[in-house]
């Protein structure tokens, strides 16, 4: 009998807090639905054609964020394909070095 009441009352409060839970979710998810209609009306113009498929702008992004990865990979492998890599590359010697800085800064090689 005492395991029943516990039972009981853990099972109540447990629906309470749900439905609590619930009612909050339902309440954001009309909030989401309105922004994502917004944002579909301001990238597709009118709302209405689009409310068959209002989280078709998700789709766009995807696809567009998708191609902005590609584009950028093949921009990657333009530059390293045309550019060699920096290590293998030569730096100035020092003796050109010393010549700008003769060039920049005269006097302080004339005191030495």
């Amino acid at each position: 009998d005492v395991p029943e009441d516990i039972f009981h009352q853990s099972m109540g409060s447990f629906l309470q807090q749900a439905e609590e839970e619930i009612s909050q979710i339902q309440v954001e998810e009309v909030k989401v639905f309105s922004h994502v209609k917004e944002i579909t009306k301001y990238f597709h113009g009118n709302a209405a054609k689009e409310e068959a498929h209002p989280f078709r702008i998700f789709v766009v992004v995807r696809d567009f964020t998708s191609m902005l990865d590609r584009v950028c990979k093949e921009v990657g492998r333009l530059q390293k394909s045309r550019n060699p890599p920096i290590s293998s590359q030569k730096g100035p010697s020092s003796t050109s070095d010393d010549k700008l800085s003769r060039s920049l800064f005269p006097t302080d090689f004339d005191r030495n």
